[in-house]
């Protein structure tokens, strides 16, 4: 009888039935196809049903070498075991109809055909953990254990130490149990069939007896990193550690998989430190810790062992690359990072092509370094692209209501945040919030963290009841989680910093002043209270505080908090970057509002120069500084260059905000009022009913009646309400030569004719009417013009 996998391979003789040479007679055929799925037999006798599970199992042991062909090894195992099963039951039924039978001799096979599908059934369980059936290797193992424990039961001695194979169904439980996470049954596993062999090690021991301690003790390893105990798992890893180099040398692939674990313990060791300490005053305050050098020395060591005993391309060099790029990531190093996420990307992909969860997470990552990494339009479209692609992947393998897809939506939203693409972004944080409240809860981190961005897109839609709403919610989440708020970690404070800015931007914007200085001082006192040092986070504060006191028209406070933010920024990005020209700009303003336009026009230029240099040519603050350069150009009369200021402004405006956004209105609000002032009155009606469409979409009552105001006072004084455009030019015209022939009469302080004469009093009397009539819009002061702008607020949502 002979197997045909790959070639002929005989069975061995121990596996033959002994006594029976009639069995080639009886056996006309017994195959296994090439592909190793389909078992042929004909002629099958009962002798044959001797040999058939032992030829099952060396099918499947073969298949089981190769990761490949793991599901065709479980359907072999399981037709031997079901083979086994019906033949036993066969044979005691024979041993019944015996006449003549011993009960212990039934007793000794019952116990024999037990533990040869005791064998086979623990085999299953393996390959059910190879293929990540955890729950169905537990069954296996658990069942497996009962038949071990109470076979050395039955045995002279139940001490530790006394049956290895305990040992090994304990070990390969806790496997299962940990990658499940019942962490507590693990480790309890893990501790027994520790003492199992340990007890079975002394001087004389085998190698092999150390090395499956050592197994264990890497187990454990994992297990305590699992649960968060780093000390006690950098000691078990460290003994399997010194075990491993003891019997085996350095280079090894036990080595290598042990390094990997200590590489692990030591990149958490090290952000946690930062977390629970302070943070460092620069991403290089990582790049030193002493831990994260130790966790790249561990990662170097283990990547050299996995190509030179594996290959290149193997998975494990895949899983090591991606923690190497996790460490660089969290280091602030992102090139790296990306290199790193990327060459893991590809050997995933060569290995287990694109539609896998590995590739998901590998693709969600780059697009997050790719995001942190890039400014540019085009490259943040590539991170789109990215984190669109691992969220496919996700949803298709793990449904819509799964932790990581809520993730890679949350990490979506915010590339699209910064794109402005607020509808998406909106959408995107809405399915998140949606999805970890069902994976996490109501009061977790999570949640907590996409209902801040939340708040902030809605503030950008200027829906500051739904943003007040989510930035409060958030606040109880991370007031609820960190109760004791002296006890919190660094990062956890930061959160609640990071949150109480935001509300006290968003009540700014909703012209609550004191509410949001409140909450800016509260940030500061808590920051006292952290004794953390004054940083940029500092100058942010500085400047909205300086931006409320402005509206305030506290111009003092303003120019105070906003040099102290000026000084911050230069010191910690100097004076070339686009936060310092936010700073400038809002000093400019302070000098608008108090009527110096000469040095308004000065730091507008100064921040729109600096914004042009570190910019898109289209960016949205380069329409912002554009728009309050026309504002005080027109505050000046200087009609032409104002009117060219808004047209840019308007433009730039549109492409970043769309036709229906606020600050949209405000820009063809204030295109209107040139247009009013320089007489163009058809021109204007256009402009203020556009702008009067965008309030009335967004219900702004206050804009709304301020635009219907200036229409009806448009309207009322405008002299094309009784001629025609062409008699308005005229009318125009004349009254201009009046008004010139009366201006020289003046400054010559005599009459050019006599004034008694009907026809000359007469003239002078219809030029006074025309004077009057047009008023209001040949004569102009920046007052005037003041009263007739809403100026745009272009503080940004933080």
């Amino acid at each position: 009888i002979c197997l045909a996998y790959n070639r002929m391979t005989p069975v061995p003789l121990a596996a033959r039935p002994t006594g029976d040479d009639s069995l080639s007679g009886q056996v006309s055929k017994f195959s296994v196809s090439d592909d190793g799925t389909t078992l042929s037999v004909s002629a099958v006798t009962a002798a044959t049903m001797e040999i058939l599970p032992i030829l099952c199992t060396n099918v499947a042991d073969s298949h089981a070498r190769d990761t490949c062909r793991l599901d065709s090894a479980l359907r072999f195992y399981e037709m031997a075991l079901s083979m086994q099963r019906e033949r036993e039951g066969q044979r005691r039924r024979q041993l019944r109809q015996m006449p003549f039978h011993q009960d212990d001799d039934e007793e000794q096979h019952m116990m024999a055909s037990d533990n040869a599908a005791s064998m086979l059934e623990y085999r299953i369980g393996n390959v059910h953990a190879r293929l990540r059936s955890y729950q169905r290797s537990i069954a296996c193992h658990e069942e497996v254990l009962k038949f071990r424990r109470r076979q050395s039961a039955d045995k002279l001695s139940s001490a530790p130490g006394s049956n290895k194979e305990v040992a090994d169904v304990l070990h390969n439980l806790a496997n299962s149990y940990l990658m499940i996470g019942s962490y507590e049954k693990a480790a309890q596993c893990f501790i027994e069939a520790l003492e199992e062999r340990k007890a079975l090690v002394d001087e004389n021991s085998s190698k092999e007896h150390n090395m499956n301690v050592a197994n264990t003790l890497y187990g454990l390893g994992q297990l305590h990193f699992a649960m968060g105990a780093y000390d006690e798992g950098m000691e078990a890893a460290n003994d399997a550690q010194r075990t491993y180099a003891q019997f085996l040398g350095n280079n090894n692939l036990f080595v290598a998989y042990v390094r990997r674990l200590i590489g692990d313990i030591h990149g958490v060791k090290a952000m946690k430190f930062f977390d629970d300490k302070a943070l460092p005053e620069s991403v290089n305050g990582y790049e030193d810790d002493f831990d994260m050098v130790l966790a790249k020395e561990c990662y170097r060591d283990a990547l050299r062992l996995f190509k030179m005993f594996l290959s290149s391309e193997h998975e494990e060099v895949a899983g090591v690359l991606f923690s190497m790029g996790s460490i660089h990531e969290s280091c602030g190093n992102y090139e790296e990072a990306e290199w790193h996420f990327a060459e893991s990307l590809r050997i995933h992909r060569k290995n287990f092509g694109d539609n896998n969860l590995t590739v998901a997470t590998l693709l969600h990552s780059l697009g997050i370094v790719y995001s942190a990494l890039r400014n540019e339009e085009t490259d943040l479209d590539d991170s789109i692209f990215l984190l669109e692609e691992s969220l496919r992947i996700r949803t298709s393998l793990l449904g819509f209501d799964n932790e990581d897809v809520g993730d890679t939506l949350h990490y979506l939203g915010c590339v699209h945040a910064r794109l402005y693409d607020n509808d998406r972004a909106l959408e995107c944080y809405k399915e998140a919030v949606r999805i970890r409240r069902i994976t996490n809860g109501d009061f977790h981190p999570s949640v907590g963290k996409t209902l801040n961005n939340l708040g902030i897109i809605y503030a950008r839609k200027r829906s500051f009841q739904s943003a007040l709403a989510c930035l409060e919610e958030a606040l109880n989440i991370r007031k609820e989680i960190d109760s004791n708020l002296d006890k919190s970690s660094t990062k956890d404070k930061e959160e609640v910093l990071n949150t109480l800015f935001n509300m006290g931007s968003l009540q700014g914007k909703m012209g609550e002043y004191n509410k949001s200085l409140e909450s800016f001082d509260q940030v500061i006192k808590i920051r006292k209270s952290m004794c953390m040092k004054d940083d940029l986070n500092v100058a942010n504060i500085l400047h909205c505080m300086g931006n409320i006191y402005l509206h305030k028209k506290l111009f003092v406070e303003a120019r105070i908090s906003y040099e102290k933010s000026l000084g911050l920024k230069k010191l910690f990005l100097g004076d070339g970057n686009a936060s310092y020209s936010n700073t400038l700009h809002g000093i400019g303003k302070i000098h608008h509002e108090n009527g110096e336009f000469d040095e308004a026009l000065a730091y507008y230029e100064e921040s729109l120069w600096i914004r042009k240099l570190c910019l898109d040519k289209d960016h949205i603050d380069i329409g912002l500084s554009l728009f309050s350069m026309g504002t005080a150009r027109l505050c000046r009369c200087d009609y032409e260059v104002s009117m060219n200021f808004y047209t840019q402004a308007l433009r730039i405006l549109r492409l970043n905000l769309g036709d229906d956004h606020h600050d949209v209105a405000k820009a063809f609000q204030s295109i209107a009022t040139v247009y009013d002032v320089t007489g163009k009155f058809m021109d204007a009606e256009k402009c203020y009913k556009e702008a009067l469409r965008v309030y009335k979409l967004e219900q702004n009552e206050d804009d709304i009646i301020k635009v219907k105001e200036a229409l009806a006072e448009l309207r009322e004084n405008s002299p094309r309400t009784c001629v025609d455009s062409m008699h308005v030019l005229s009318h125009e015209f004349f009254v201009s030569i009046g008004r010139l022939v009366m201006r020289i009469a003046e400054v010559f302080d005599f009459y050019l004719v006599d004034p008694s004469t009907a026809f000359v009093q007469k003239s002078i009397t219809k030029a006074s009417s025309n004077l009057e009539n047009i008023g209001l819009h040949s004569i102009v002061t920046h007052i005037d013009i003041k009263q007739r702008l809403c100026l745009i607020d272009d503080t940004h949502p933080v």
